[in-house]
C-alpha cells in the first residue's frame, strides 16, 4: 500500500455496512481489548468485563482465542515466564465460551490455582499476568472471497484512535484512516474517517461472519482478516 493511493480517499455516509478488518488491524484491536481483560490481576481488581463469566458464551461460535507462548518464531514465545514457570498453550475462548483467565503465581495463589505461565515483570519489579502470544484461530476464507461476498462494505486497512477504547468497560473505538469501499463484490473506491465504535463483545458475538485462512501480526497479537455483518459506521 502506498500513501499516495489514498490521496483521493473520501468519507462515507453514516450507516450499516459489512466490515472487513485487515488481520493486522484486528490483531491490534484484540490486543487492546483483551490483553488486560483476560488477566487475572484485572479480574481480581474489578477492572475486567470478564469477571465472573467463566463458562459463559460471550463471543461467536466461530471465535476461538488462545494464548500460546510455545509457537516457534512468534514475538512473545519464550521457554519460561518471568517467574520461571514454563509457558504453555492456554485456551481463553473456545468457540465463544470463556474458558480461563491468565495467571502469575500471586494471582493463582489467591484462587488456589496454578500459574498459567504468563508472568511479566515490570521495571519496578512487580509481576502481572499478560498474554504471551494472543491468537485468534483462523477460518476457511480467503480475503478475495470475503470481498467478493460483500454487497456494501468497508475493508479497513489501517486505523487510529484505539487508545480511546476502554477495555475495562468493553467499549471499542477506532477510526479507519485507510480503507476500501466495496460494492457488489468489487472495490469501488478508497475511504477514510469511518468510525468504528460500540460494545466490543457484542460485535464479536453476533456480528462475526467470516475469518480468513492466514494469520497476521501486530506485536504479540495474531489474527486472520475478520468479516462482520451490519456494523454501524459513522463519518468523522
Amino acid at each position: 500500500m502506498k500513501a499516495c493511493e489514498f490521496l483521493d480517499a473520501k468519507t462515507i455516509s453514516t450507516g450499516s455496512y459489512e466490515l472487513i478488518l485487515d488481520g493486522r488491524v484486528a490483531a491490534s484491536i484484540f490486543s487492546v481489548m483483551l490483553s488486560q481483560a483476560v488477566s487475572a490481576d484485572a479480574v481480581q481488581k474489578g477492572r475486567s468485563p470478564l469477571a465472573g463469566k467463566i463458562g459463559c458464551k460471550l463471543l461467536s461460535e466461530d471465535v476461538t482465542f488462545v494464548d500460546d507462548g510455545t509457537v516457534p518464531g512468534y514475538v512473545g514465545s519464550r521457554p519460561c515466564d518471568d517467574e520461571g514457570i514454563p509457558v504453555r498453550r492456554n485456551v481463553l475462548f473456545d468457540r465463544g465460551v470463556l474458558e480461563t483467565y491468565l495467571y502469575d503465581t500471586y494471582t493463582a495463589n489467591k484462587e488456589n490455582r496454578r500459574s498459567t505461565g504468563n508472568a511479566y515483570r515490570s521495571t519496578g519489579g512487580s509481576t502481572a499476568p499478560l498474554p504471551n502470544n494472543l491468537i485468534l484461530n483462523p477460518g476457511d476464507y480467503t480475503l478475495e472471497e470475503m470481498i467478493r461476498d460483500t454487497s456494501k462494505g468497508v475493508y479497513a486497512l489501517k486505523t487510529i484512535g484505539g487508545w480511546l477504547s476502554n477495555p475495562v468497560s468493553g467499549f471499542l473505538n477506532a477510526t479507519v484512516t485507510h480503507g476500501y469501499l466495496i460494492s457488489n463484490g468489487s472495490i469501488v473506491g478508497r475511504v477514510k474517517g469511518a468510525v468504528i465504535s460500540g460494545d466490543f463483545y457484542q460485535l464479536m458475538n453476533v456480528k462475526v461472519v467470516g475469518l480468513s485462512k492466514e494469520l497476521h501480526e501486530s506485536m504479540n497479537s495474531y489474527s486472520p482478516h475478520v468479516k462482520f455483518e451490519k456494523v454501524q459506521l459513522s463519518s468523522k
